[in-house]
């Protein structure tokens, strides 16, 4: 069996869908005229929709932002600027956008860092519960601790201070 045989084959997901009679009745057309099953019919479906969009300015598609890594998914995801992001995903966009010197090289959106991002979405929850806070925000903290996490995972940023100095630095308070 082919990798991509066996790609195609593997189903993680399960979605329950309400349908009203009429989409029922279309994806059931779909199923027959294909000689699918609704599986496969479903993901045919969605497949042909999201081809056709155009996700941001820089013309983005989903096969662009497509990445195995759930991590690097979400990065190429908050760079669309022609999509609604729900509130965390916008919470998340600000704060890149607000961190840009961590996430890119040359500027916000010129070459995104992925690396460093997965290293950042590997502590979100506990960084950006600090940064909404607000609550005595130390922002001079919060790039030390974003800094000496890159460091220590031997990720390059645009920013940088002595690495000795860093390594010490955990400044974010539970």
């Amino acid at each position: 069996m082919s990798a991509q045989t066996n790609q195609r084959t593997k189903k993680r997901n399960q979605l329950n869908v309400r349908l009203s009679d009429k989409s029922d009745f279309q994806l059931e057309l779909i199923r027959m005229k294909k000689a699918l099953n609704q599986t496969s019919a479903l993901e045919v479906t969605i497949e042909s929709y999201v081809d056709g969009l155009e996700l941001s300015s820089e013309g983005l598609t989903w096969q662009d932002i497509w990445h195995a890594d759930p991590a690097i998914r979400e990065f190429r995801l908050l760079l669309c600027d022609r999509i609604w992001l729900e509130h965390n995903r916008q919470e998340l966009r600000d704060f890149i956008k607000e961190h840009h010197e961590y996430f890119f090289f040359g500027g916000f959106g010129v070459r995104p860092n992925e690396s460093a991002f997965k290293v950042f979405y590997s502590r979100k929850d506990e960084i950006m519960k600090y940064w909404r806070s607000g609550n005595g925000f130390d922002l001079n903290a919060l790039h030390r601790t974003l800094q000496a996490e890159l460091v220590r995972r031997g990720v390059q940023f645009a920013r940088s201070e002595s690495v000795d100095e860093l390594m010490d630095t955990d400044q974010i308070a539970e």
